[in-house]
């Protein structure tokens, strides 16, 4: 199942360099169609040093250095554009915790019909990015929505295909060969992905809704990692509807994930 297994191809890409990690994405989207996104990137410490590490490593000796900070305005404000017309970078603050330091900023956009949010939590961090360019393909989460009252939503994210990658033995012999590694280094990693409307959902297919929030994507590695025999069952899993997905997922501690292609939200 490529889009569950790619979060654990991201988780690895990030771990390369030591820490933990926490990247959350919120859109907020008024009756209007206009509205917000809020995005918070937290790294470990550990994961700051080894950046600066390689980054000193691999500079040019002709240019100015330029230092490493986890909140890098002038790709955020990159990032604005990218997400569609209208689209601004309207506030930035630091975030700290005890075992990391990060960023929350805060995008508007005038009709969410036009944006276009990344699903990659990858291209959310300084320094990933340019590690998943080599998959070309681009995975976004686009909006189509109806004023009225109720205002309807649809939310549609990138599906990868349902087939298997590679035969039954040789995912049996890459999940040797990396699980030990899997469970100690995936600890202390977390990506979050959610919608919430101004108003009161009347009518939705959302498989986990909370008020009028919708998480369609949660992994908190942390809690997966802990049951070993859960997780080794996730890391194979290979569902072939999404039907079997829904119900092999919906038990698993420290995952939420969206099955459905199509989110719909009726809210006023």
């Amino acid at each position: 199942m490529k889009k569950l297994s790619r979060f654990f191809v991201v988780s690895l890409v990030a771990l390369l360099v030591a820490g933990c990690l926490e990247v959350t994405t919120t859109v907020k989207v008024k009756p209007d169609g206009s509205g917000t996104i809020e995005e918070t990137v937290i790294m470990g410490k550990a994961m700051i040093d080894q950046i600066k590490t390689i980054q000193e490593q691999f500079q040019d000796p002709n240019q100015k250095p330029k230092p490493f900070s986890v909140m890098d305005k002038d790709e955020l404000n990159k990032r604005a554009l990218q997400m569609g017309p209208g689209v601004q970078l309207v506030s930035t603050s630091k975030v700290a915790k005890a075992w990391g330091e990060g960023y929350k900023a805060v995008y508007s956009f005038r009709d969410i019909n036009t944006l276009k949010v990344q699903q990659d939590p990858g291209k959310k961090a300084p320094s990933m990015g340019q590690e998943m360019e080599a998959e070309k393909k681009e995975e976004v989460m686009t909006f189509r929505m109806t004023r009225g009252k109720p205002a309807t939503l649809e939310i549609m994210m990138t599906q990868g295909d349902w087939d298997r990658d590679t035969t039954e033995q040789e995912t049996e012999e890459a999940d040797s060969a990396t699980e030990a590694m899997m469970m100690e280094m995936l600890k202390g990693l977390r990506f979050t992905s959610s919608v919430e409307v101004q108003g009161a959902i009347t009518e939705t297919n959302a498989s986990f809704r909370d008020g009028s929030r919708i998480t369609l994507v949660d992994v908190d590695f942390e809690k997966l990692v802990a049951d070993k025999e859960k997780f080794k069952q996730v890391s194979k899993a290979q569902p072939k509807t999404l039907e079997e997905a829904k119900m092999f997922f919906k038990d698993v501690p420290g995952l939420k994930f969206e099955t459905n292609h199509t989110v719909t939200v009726k809210f006023q």
